[in-house]
């Protein structure tokens, strides 16, 4: 069985980043501008941090 960690790490850190950033979504949608910012930021260096890991592991 071929297991390819890297692309296993990556596709969790974009997943957990997404998730972030529909976080980032609610908030703008009740009113809460900077809250899509913050999560959205926090979002793009979870994913950021997936594509150097991923990087690293292969």
């Amino acid at each position: 069985m071929d297991f390819d960690l890297g692309k296993v790490v990556l596709s969790l850190h974009v997943l957990i980043g997404m998730l972030f950033v529909g976080l980032g979504v609610q908030n703008f949608v009740n009113g809460r501008q900077i809250g899509l910012v913050l999560n959205g930021l926090l979002g793009l260096l979870i994913v950021g941090m997936g594509v150097g890991v991923s990087r690293l592991v292969d």
